[in-house]
């Protein structure tokens, strides 16, 4: 489909869409070829748990902007909650070759080996994660619960003492230091 392609699209009639500017979406026959515009009517969707339209709407947006990092992180973030790895894998993996600068894109595909059982990955992706962007407190907590729930008690430990010298509030790192001295504590 070429980017001036007219796609037509019905916005499902439970969602109110305030930017095309109508109250009830119910028979709104959206005809766009403005990648945002759909990314972002994309995005409402999956935030409204419609994951299915929500990949519709995202996949067409992808057809006129194929490089789009945020289009296709969304995607990806819609399959994971279909439990469809290996596509949210797929558009991960393009994210990280489109902006490999990017530690978003490395964190996100670390979660989604993660819950493939690709360990060793996931852990290669999150260090990736804190090298790019050594503040990324989010990478710090999601590699110490991989080695907390690797067993290495150690090293969780030390990601969540780094992680929490730039976020001492930080709710993941306390739940995983919390899980770590309950795991230290049952053996």
């Amino acid at each position: 489909m070429s980017k001036t392609a007219e796609m037509a699209l019905v916005v499902p009639s439970h969602i109110p869409y305030p930017l095309w500017k109508a109250d009830n979406a119910a028979d709104i026959d959206l005809r766009s070829w403005h990648s945002m515009a759909l990314a972002w009517l994309g995005y409402t969707l999956l935030l409204e748990g419609c994951l299915t339209e929500a990949i519709d709407v995202l996949s067409r947006a992808l057809l006129l902007d194929a490089q789009s990092v945020r289009i296709r992180e969304w995607r990806a973030a819609g399959y994971m909650r279909l439990g469809e790895y290996n596509k949210a894998l797929a558009d991960l993996d393009q994210v990280t070759i489109v902006d490999p600068s990017d530690s978003t894109g490395y964190n996100n595909r670390a979660l989604c080996y993660w819950v493939m059982g690709r360990t060793d990955e996931a852990l290669a992706d999150l260090m990736k994660a804190i090298e790019i962007n050594p503040t990324r407190v989010q990478a710090y907590a999601n590699k110490a619960y991989c080695h907390c729930a690797l067993g290495q008690y150690s090293q969780a430990q030390e990601l969540c003492s780094a992680g929490l010298a730039l976020d001492a509030t930080n709710e993941q790192l306390l739940a995983v230091q919390d899980k770590i001295l309950d795991e230290r504590y049952s053996q």
